[in-house]
């Protein structure tokens, strides 16, 4: 009888994590799937990955290098993005070219590999590694420099396809109140 009631409870608990609803925020966790390639090459399109929901964090966990996922609102319509933060309240964010600094401080990519159109590097982050994209030729609008602060409650957000996100150098700041979790 035991194996049955955790086999069913496991069965309630993923039924409600697959939910698209957000009125399901009594489950801590919820399943993404990677709709574009904005994430790629750490995440492509159509990877899977779990969240720890806003409820069960706060604003101050939210580090530098960690995938969030938040809505954002456009048209009328609301579509959820996943970025990397590159920016937590306070930061000073410099871009040049292909360049990112955080408080002055380079973040330092060496290459690892190149595509037919890319050039992968391992991008070395204040708590963690990744790997982020560069198109080989970008086009003009692709790379915007830029030497910003980030307000409070807000975070400065990348896609590690760095040409091809259009993430906080072209939408913003994101707001702590529009993050809906972080990716475990």
């Amino acid at each position: 009888m035991k194996v049955f009631s955790k086999i069913l409870l496991i069965a309630i608990v993923l039924s409600f994590t697959s939910c698209n609803s957000e009125n399901f925020y009594i489950i801590p966790f919820k399943r993404y799937i990677v709709p574009q390639n904005g994430m790629y090459p750490s995440m492509p399109p159509k990877s899977t990955f779990w969240v720890k929901r806003k409820l069960f964090i706060k604003l101050e966990n939210i580090l530098r290098g960690d995938i969030i996922v938040f809505y954002h609102k456009e048209n009328d319509m609301i579509y959820d993005f996943i970025w990397r933060v590159i920016g937590i309240p306070g930061d000073k964010v410099r871009i040049e070219g292909t360049s990112v600094y955080i408080n002055n401080q380079l973040l330092k990519h060496n290459q690892k590999e190149e595509t037919a159109d890319q050039i992968i590097f391992l991008e070395k982050g204040f708590n963690t590694d990744y790997l982020v994209a560069y198109d080989k030729e970008p086009k003009s609008t692709q790379r915007i420099d830029m030497d910003i602060i980030v307000p409070s409650e807000h975070f400065f957000l990348l896609g590690d396809n760095r040409d091809n996100a259009m993430d906080s150098r072209f939408k913003g700041f994101v707001p702590f109140s529009n993050v809906i979790g972080i990716k475990m």
